[in-house]
């Protein structure tokens, strides 16, 4: 099984490679202008509430015990969403622990790649939209959004340099490489949900991407496959 997540793994780094370019150019064009739903007044909304939360993270202390919530918490909830019963929770500043009745690869690494509380700021901003005129309020819900995801990022690389009972029970490499893929996924997701952007014109750069790096891949195949010499 170490192998084969290793191979696993070796595969999966030009997946991150293709979906961080479908990202990158999909919210990169520019659409609507810059006003109320332009793509330049979304980067700009978002960028300061990521910039928000870095002066908390670095000169403020850092809220610990709430990562550690969320941490417990996305077990629980990947747990559920899996079939597992929860049998026991703790959560302290020094650490937590989520006790369930079965476990697999994505509920143990779940809480490295699912940005909990910005899943749970784009809930209830989508469930209170379907009651109350919230159109007003758009720039701090997109600046909260920042805020939240830069809480998941410095916490999940600060988590991530230590070592971690989740990581190490599947391998290092293929843990990281994983949640590397699926924070590029999710994350991108998010960002496609809460953009001017829509999903179709994401999905398209993404099967676009796909396929240049799949081309790349297999040209360097090729070329190292012919470059092995052979005996007749």
């Amino acid at each position: 099984m170490r192998l084969i997540r290793v191979i696993i793994a070796v595969f999966l780094l030009p997946c991150c490679a293709a979906v961080a370019r479908a990202v990158y150019f999909t919210l990169a064009v520019p659409a609507g202008g810059g006003g109320f739903g332009g793509t330049s007044f979304f980067w700009t909304a978002l960028g300061l509430g990521f910039l928000l939360w870095m002066l908390f993270f670095v000169f403020l202390p850092a809220p610990v015990r709430s990562y550690v919530l969320a941490h417990e918490l996305t077990h629980v909830l990947w747990g559920a969403l899996m079939g597992a019963s929860v049998l026991g929770m703790r959560v302290s500043k020094s650490g937590g622990e989520v006790k369930l009745s079965e476990s697999n690869l994505f509920i143990a690494l779940a809480p490295y790649f699912f940005p909990f509380y910005t899943l749970l700021l784009a809930a209830a901003w989508f469930l209170a939209s379907v009651f109350l005129d919230l159109r007003a309020y758009f720039p701090l819900f997109l600046g909260a959004t920042g805020f939240t995801l830069g809480f998941h990022i410095c916490f999940t690389i600060s988590a991530l340099g230590r070592r971690q009972p989740d990581t190490a029970q599947y391998g290092r490499f293929f843990s990281y490489t994983l949640i590397c893929f699926m924070n590029l996924l999710v994350i991108g997701l998010l960002l496609i949900l809460v953009s001017p952007v829509s999903f179709n014109q994401f999905a398209g750069r993404l099967a676009v991407d796909f396929g240049i790096v799949g081309n790349f891949i297999w040209g360097w195949m090729r070329q190292l496959y012919g470059a092995v010499p052979r005996r007749l």
